[in-house]
């Protein structure tokens, strides 16, 4: 009989799966650089100016231009923490519950349309005679066919 302690340990922190979170962890090296905010790999330096421009001008549109500024910083701070965080380093008990085959279906119903706009912008390049008039028409002829043969696909389910 497994003691009730081991049992909290695997279920607390996922211990057995470490199968599932280390290639995570992997992923998250190449990408370390961007994340600290190492020069040459990401808008940090740019940032930096735009700050140091901002508050180096002495005048009140200046000041507010740089509160503003300092905001959206702070603001795209927390929100890369928090895309880094809960990416690479975040495990929950339900995620493998929660790939179905919807997954597979929307998948698949964003990606026509994704498809289409491709085959729209190769179509925009014949923008020579009368083809060009009827590009959009095109597309959406495209996009209607796909979605009704999927809904008859969908439907026999």
């Amino acid at each position: 009989m497994v003691p009730l302690n081991w049992y909290i340990m695997v279920k607390r922190y996922n211990v057995l799966h470490w199968h599932v979170w280390l290639p995570d962890k992997a992923n998250h090296a190449p990408v370390l650089p961007e994340h600290i905010g190492y020069t040459g790999v990401s808008g940090f330096f740019s940032k930096d100016e735009i700050l140091w421009r901002t508050i180096s001008l002495h005048t009140p549109e200046g000041t507010i231009v740089w509160m503003l500024a300092t905001a959206a910083v702070l603001m795209t701070a927390f929100y890369s923490f928090r895309v880094v965080f809960l990416t690479f380093y975040w495990i929950s008990d339900n995620i493998l519950n929660k790939l179905t085959d919807r997954t597979l279906v929307e998948g698949i119903v964003n990606g026509i349309p994704s498809v289409i706009n491709w085959i729209g912008g190769r179509l925009r390049l014949l923008q020579t005679g009368i083809v060009s008039h009827y590009t959009m028409i095109m597309a959406t002829g495209l996009m209607i066919m796909a979605f009704y043969v999927l809904f008859s696909l969908f439907r026999t389910l």
